[in-house]
């Protein structure tokens, strides 16, 4: 394809570009590996000496701000938003997943199912009575759905997916392998009399929004009563524990090996980095940021970053590192006060070593 066509076929405005716009684009590629055709992007700073000192590229996505002699051969494609960009460049090449609409004859789907024009259904998958799929959805080989479960239209659940009894789907979502949705929530209660372990019934459902993406091997807990929930444009990367009556709003990151304790509630847009946890029964506000390996031991205000582990307020934390690097410094400084006379009598260095 022409790049013109590329860039105008991504619909997005903010847009100049810089060299022959006409260049054929054969395909996309990272910087490092981008040849004579391909399309590539340099947001990062790192990348940006890359541009002109050794790449191949026809044409590379760079920031607004990206300032640098004309390469031969080379169109600059500048954006105010350059990494949207480069997702929906992308998206121009990617092969598109669609439902061809056909049920296998070695899936087991129950008379009572309901579903929609257009669905796809894999081998080996297996569909219990009351389930509804909307149009054009498409669920692998290998998928468990259980009874009554309620699944809209225009979704794609990969292989190896178990979607647990009376749970619930809206439209546009992508589950990929190994994901396990409506699995019982970790409630049990240690009994006086005996002290045995009684399981507490987990009687609440699942509920996704729209448009939400949930990650290989990820799990969402069903509530132990009630509703757990995800909200629309939600994105759930991969090995990530969502536990019984969790509430996430809408257009939320969860990044990977995360994990959400129970009846926890996340606000709308916050971002959990990789490798965090969260204590349950807290509230974290709208716009919130959690770095990643922090664990949240209290309630984060809206639109805060914390970290750390118990995670506080960015600055502090940094603060607090800060100090932790100058630690030895001051040991020494302690010591050698201790040693003094004069530390003795003006600071009382003993007598604080003795408490």
């Amino acid at each position: 394809m022409v790049l013109c066509e590329i860039i105008a076929a991504t619909g997005l405005k903010g847009i100049d570009l810089v060299g022959n716009k006409d260049v054929d684009i054969t395909g996309v590629a990272e910087i490092f590996n981008a040849c004579k055709g391909d399309l590539t992007f340099a947001i990062k700073p790192c990348f940006m000496k890359q541009v002109y000192d050794d790449c191949d590229a026809s044409a590379v996505i760079v920031p607004r701000n990206f300032s640098g002699n004309e390469k031969s051969g080379l169109c600059l494609i500048k954006a105010d938003d350059p990494y949207h960009l480069w997702a929906e460049c992308i998206r121009v090449f990617a092969k598109p997943v669609v439902s061809n609409g056909e049920i296998s004859e070695m899936s087991c789907v129950s008379s009572n199912a309901i579903l929609g024009e257009n669905v796809s259904i894999g081998p080996f998958t297996v569909i219990e009575s009351g389930v509804t799929v909307g149009d054009n959805t498409i669920i692998k080989s290998n998928c468990f759905i259980g009874q009554d479960c309620r699944i809209g239209k225009d979704n794609i659940i990969y292989p190896n997916v178990a979607l647990r009894e009376d749970s619930i789907i809206g439209d546009r979502c992508i589950i990929h392998s190994g994901v396990a949705i409506g699995g019982d929530g970790y409630g049990f209660v240690e009994a006086k009399c005996n002290g045995s372990i009684v399981k507490i019934p987990q009687i609440g459902i699942v509920r996704i929004g729209n448009n939400v993406e949930i990650g290989a091997n990820s799990t969402v807990d069903r509530a132990a009563v009630g509703i757990t929930d995800i909200g629309d444009n939600t994105k759930i990367d991969n090995l990530v524990q969502i536990a019984h009556n969790v509430k996430i709003g809408e257009n939320c990151f969860i990044v990977a090996q995360s994990g959400i304790s129970g009846s926890t509630e996340i606000g709308n847009a916050v971002k959990i980095a990789g490798q965090s946890g969260i204590v349950g029964h807290l509230k974290i506000g709208d716009n919130a940021t959690i770095a990643a390996r922090s664990v949240v031991m209290g309630n984060v205000p809206a639109g805060e970053i914390y970290s750390g582990f118990p995670a506080r307020p960015h600055k502090v934390e940094m603060k607090i590192k800060a100090a932790l690097k100058r630690l030895p410094e001051i040991v020494r400084v302690f010591f050698k006060l201790k040693r003094s006379d004069y530390g003795n009598k003006i600071c009382g260095v003993d007598k604080i070593e003795k408490e």
